[in-house]
């Protein structure tokens, strides 16, 4: 029981992570003279990055499941296969978050230099 409570907890992080990059991204903002601007849609990138974590999640939630019911049967042999496969799922995530924060940021770069590039002077 207490460990679904904890998956629960997880899964409702996890959505409620999503629900407010989503307002964040497509909220609309009205500009001064009243029209509506086009909403802004949620990057592929940051989608795939998002359903990642909740893969991993997930998977993390049901090995360490299966290993809780190996202890409480007093199973006394090793389980090689799953900690190979906690490795390869979390080596997996790892890269994928360290490559879409490389790609992040030099997005920002940009849009840094851009927004440079376009100030009006206060005088």
């Amino acid at each position: 029981m207490n460990s679904y409570l904890v998956f629960a907890a997880l899964l409702l992080a996890v959505f409620s992570f999503c629900a407010g990059v989503g307002w964040d991204i497509c909220r609309e903002e009205r500009p001064k003279n009243g029209l509506k601007t086009p909403k802004k849609q949620i990057e592929f990138s940051k989608l795939i990055l998002l359903f990642e974590t909740a893969l991993v999640a997930y998977v993390s939630h049901r090995v360490l499941g299966f290993v809780e019911s190996a202890i409480r049967a007093e199973f006394s042999g090793s389980l090689p296969y799953l900690t190979t496969f906690i490795s390869a799922v979390w080596a997996a995530y790892g890269a994928s978050v360290s490559f879409y924060q490389n790609k992040s940021g030099k997005e920002n770069v940009k849009k840094i230099e851009a927004g440079a590039v376009n100030q009006t002077p206060d005088c």
